[in-house]
């Protein structure tokens, strides 16, 4: 199955936004592309609901420091779409080798 060529102009927004288009602009927007794309997301999904369990920074860790944090981290679980920018540089870097070779068409 091919991609369009809306998709394919999609995917490489996409990915330029993670690598920049001078990396990017060295791919061949393919399907194996989006089956990485789509395994990296699915990681990247995973490691910012751990975040979100993650207390902010704190002094003494004390109940009542945690109690006064639930909200935050509630709030964060709920919004889903956001993503860890720790969680984006290591899918980024970790996933670099598997675009390349399918941006190659490998």
């Amino acid at each position: 199955m091919e991609l369009t060529e809306t998709e394919e102009q999609q995917l490489r927004t996409v990915l330029e936004g993670w690598f920049g288009a001078s990396v990017v602009d060295n791919w061949t927007m393919n399907i194996r592309l989006l089956d990485v794309l789509a395994e990296a997301l699915s990681r990247l999904s995973v490691c910012s609901e751990m975040m979100d369990r993650v207390p902010r920074p704190m002094g003494t860790p004390d109940r009542g420091y945690i109690r006064r944090q639930l909200a935050g981290m509630a709030r964060r679980a709920r919004n889903q779409d956001a993503a860890y920018l720790i969680c984006r540089d290591a899918l980024r870097y970790g996933y670099r080798g598997a675009f390349e070779l399918a941006g190659q068409g490998l």
